[in-house]
C-alpha cells in the first residue's frame, strides 16, 4: 500500500498570528544586535575617559607666600667656645634683611656688631671671617662712600651680658650673606665709631657665628 501523504493547511488567521510573532522578535533582537557591535569592552572605555579628562586638567604653578621667608642662624662662640646667643637673618617681602639677635653672656657695655664676608670662625681671634660684608662700600654711616652692607648699629650688653635687638638692612639679601664662601656675625669687643676704616675702630672680635641655613619660623 503507498503510504499516505498528509498536508497542514493553516487559516489566514493563523498565519497572521505567526507572522506577527516573527515580526516583533525580529524587533526586539535588533537592538541587543547592534549593541553589541558599538559596545566597546569595559576594560578599555575607563583609559579613554580618563585621557580625555587629563587632557582638560591644567597645573597651576604654585608661588611662594611672601611670608615663607628664606631664613639663616648663626650661634655664637667665644674662642674658648662659650656659647653667647644666636642670631637669625631673613629675607622679607620689602627686600630688607631682618636680622634678630638674642645675644647672652657678654661683657657690659657696648659692643660693635657687623655680617663678616666669611662663614669660617676659627680661634682665637676669628680672622678666618675675613672682612665686612662690603659690597664695593667703605666702613661706616659716617663715611661718604660708606656704608658696608654688613654694617649695623652699636649693641648694648645689660648687666647680665644680654642683649635682644632687631634691625633692618635695606637692600640686603640673605644671598648676598650666604654665597659661596658663606657669611659670618661677629661681636667686638668694643663700640664702632662709624668712621675709622676698616672696621670703625671695634676693637678684637670676641664671639663669632657662622650662618647656616634653617627652617623658617615666620
Amino acid at each position: 500500500m503507498a503510504p499516505k501523504s498528509f498536508a497542514l493547511t493553516l487559516q489566514p488567521d493563523s498565519r497572521m498570528r505567526i507572522g506577527s510573532l516573527l515580526l516583533g522578535a525580529a524587533l526586539i533582537m535588533a537592538p541587543l544586535a547592534a549593541s553589541a557591535q558599538t559596545a566597546a569592552p569595559a576594560g578599555d572605555s575607563a583609559p579613554a575617559a580618563d585621557a580625555a579628562a587629563g587632557s582638560e586638567v591644567t597645573t597651576v604653578p604654585a608661588t611662594e607666600s611672601a611670608s615663607r621667608n628664606h631664613q639663616a642662624a648663626a650661634v655664637l662662640r667665644s674662642a674658648d667656645g662659650t656659647e653667647h646667643g644666636s642670631v637669625t637673618a631673613s629675607d622679607t617681602a620689602s627686600g630688607a634683611l631682618h636680622l634678630i639677635l638674642h645675644l647672652a653672656s657678654l661683657p657690659n657695655g657696648p659692643h660693635a656688631v657687623h655680617i663678616h664676608e666669611t662663614g669660617k670662625c676659627e680661634g682665637p681671634t676669628f680672622e678666618s671671617a675675613g672682612g665686612h660684608l662690603a659690597g664695593g662700600k667703605e666702613h661706616g654711616v659716617m663715611s661718604a662712600n660708606g656704608m658696608h652692607p654688613g654694617d649695623l648699629p652699636n649693641v648694648d650688653a645689660e648687666d647680665d651680658g644680654a642683649v635682644n635687638q632687631e634691625f633692618f638692612l635695606p637692600g640686603v639679601k640673605l644671598a648676598d650673606v650666604m654665597d659661596d664662601d658663606g657669611g659670618a656675625f661677629i661681636v667686638h669687643a668694643n663700640a664702632d665709631d662709624y668712621t675709622s676704616q676698616p672696621a670703625g675702630n671695634a676693637g678684637d672680635r670676641i664671639a663669632c657665628g657662622v650662618f647656616e641655613a634653617t627652617a623658617p619660623s615666620n
